[in-house]
C-alpha cells in the first residue's frame, strides 16, 4: 500500500522524545517499534481504511492510534495538532506521495510556515516531491539550509539515483547541484544505528527510521516540519 504521508515527532536532547507516523501503515509500525524499543510515547495518524490487523499491531506495541481521511485538510489538521501540541525543540517530520492531494497539502503548509523555515534534513534518493516543496520554501526562505543523510552500507540509503526516477534528487551530487552551498551531508554508518532495532524487523532499512534515530541522537539538532516524496524532515523555529 502506497505510504500518503509520514510524521516524526522528536524531542530535544535528553528529554523522551513522541514519536509520531501520520502514514498508510508499515512506517507507523517501524515507527511504533522504535518508540517501543526506545521506551518513548507514540502516536500513529493512519487511515480509516487501514487493515485490523495492522491496527491491533501498533496497539500492542503500545502506539496511541488515530485515524482520519487521508486528505489535504485532514493531514493539515492532523499536522497543525502536532505542531501546537508539542513545544520547540521538536522536530516533526511529513512525508507524502508526490501527486495533486499532496501538493495542496504542501501549498498550505508552506503558506502557513511562511519563513519560519529555517532547514531540511532530506534522506539522499528524496525525489520530485522535495524539489516541488523546497521550490516553495526557498521563495520565502533564501537562507534555507538542506542536509542529506544517508548510509554508504545499508540499502536504501547510498547516495545513488538508480532506483529513483526522472526529476529526482537521487544523489548527494544531484542534491548538491539544487541547494548548492547551502547543502551539508551526513554519512550515518551501520554502527551508528541503535543496536537494540535490528534490521530483521525492517528498522535499520528505511530511511525514515534511520534519520529518525539520528535525529535522537541529537546530531542534527532542532525542531522541524519536512515534506517529501520518501523521506523528508523539515526543521522550523516555532
Amino acid at each position: 500500500m502506497a505510504h500518503l504521508a509520514e510524521v516524526a515527532l522528536v524531542g530535544a536532547p535528553r528529554t523522551p522524545p513522541p514519536l509520531a507516523d501520520l502514514s498508510s501503515g508499515s512506517s507507523a509500525l517501524a515507527l511504533a517499534r522504535v518508540a517501543r524499543a526506545r521506551r518513548v510515547a507514540c502516536r500513529v495518524y493512519i487511515p480509516e481504511t487501514l487493515p485490523a490487523a495492522d491496527v491491533a499491531e501498533m496497539i500492542a506495541l503500545g502506539a496511541e492510534v488515530r485515524r482520519l481521511p487521508m486528505t489535504p485538510a485532514g493531514l493539515v489538521s492532523a499536522l497543525t495538532e502536532l505542531q501546537e501540541e508539542h513545544d520547540a525543540g521538536r522536530l516533526l517530520w511529513l512525508r507524502q506521495n508526490f501527486n495533486p492531494q499532496a501538493m495542496t497539502a504542501y501549498r498550505e503548509l508552506t503558506r502557513r510556515l511562511g519563513a519560519a523555515v529555517q532547514s531540511v534534513v532530506a534522506g539522499v534518493g528524496t525525489g520530485a516531491s522535495l524539489r516541488a516543496f523546497a521550490t516553495h520554501l526557498l521563495r520565502r526562505s533564501p537562507n534555507l539550509e538542506v542536509v542529506a543523510v544517508y548510509s554508504p552500507d545499508i540499502p536504501g540509503l547510498r547516495p545513488t539515483a538508480a532506483s529513483m526516477g526522472p526529476g529526482d534528487l537521487g544523489s548527494v551530487d544531484a542534491m548538491r547541484a539544487v541547494f548548492s552551498h547551502r547543502l551539508q551531508v551526513v554519512q550515518l554508518t551501520a554502527s551508528q544505528l541503535d543496536p537494540e532495532l535490528p534490521s530483521r524487523h525492517g528498522l535499520a532499512a528505511g530511511l525514515s527510521t534511520a534519520a529518525v534515530l539520528h535525529c535522537l541522537r541529537g546530531r542534527t539538532g532542532a525542531l522541524g516540519i519536512s515534506v517529501d516524496a520518501r523521506r523528508v524532515p523539515v526543521p522550523v523555529r516555532s
